[in-house]
């Protein structure tokens, strides 16, 4: 039985802009991993940390005008995840209280240690505390970790499926849930 120390116990706190390059360092490792068998192997190799380092901080820098948020987590003093999220993308949901999870990533070597937990548990106590009665996300189809992990939070399919981008056979499927139950 592996006991955790007090060092590892994982914290939620707010992004600063001096954590955007290990924010996309931490999309790069885990898409590369969670999606080697379901996106192109070109299409990972191509992923540039440094555009995806200026892309971070764009989003840190405007989260407050654009109603966004990105919480990092840290495991000692090690950020190991991060979620990020704001107004619901979606035509169908555009409304002040129905916000969307877009991206929740944990570093592959922090799997199963709760990180992701505290992340979902993290985003959905800052939902609920700004009144939000709806979340959705989009999960790639075939991404089965992610979807498992969703669906212990009361996360469900709405039916809604869409392509992950113009040229792309890969489909992606929007789920729901109430703040609440996440």
């Amino acid at each position: 039985m592996q006991h955790k120390t007090p060092s590892s116990v994982p914290i939620v706190r707010a992004a600063q802009a001096h954590d955007a390059r290990v924010v996309a360092e931490i999309q790069i490792v885990t898409w590369r991993q969670a999606y080697a068998d379901i996106l192109p192997a070109e299409k990972l190799h191509s992923l540039d940390v440094d555009k995806a380092t200026e892309f971070w901080r764009g989003q840190i820098a405007s989260s407050v005008a654009a109603g966004t948020q990105l919480l990092v987590t840290e495991s000692g003093n090690q950020v190991v995840g991060f979620s990020s999220f704001g107004p619901a993308r979606d035509d169908d949901l555009k409304c002040q209280r129905v916000m969307e999870l877009y991206a929740l990533y944990v570093r592959p070597s922090f799997w199963g240690t709760g990180a992701g937990c505290t992340l979902m548990s993290a985003t959905n106590q800052s939902w609920s505390q700004s009144g939000v009665v709806e979340a959705t996300l989009w999960v790639l189809q075939r991404n089965e970790r992610a979807r498992a992990f969703y669906e212990r939070f009361g996360w469900r399919i709405d039916e809604r499926i869409q392509p992950t981008g113009a040229n792309s056979a890969e489909l992606e499927i929007r789920y729901r849930n109430q703040p609440d139950n996440a």
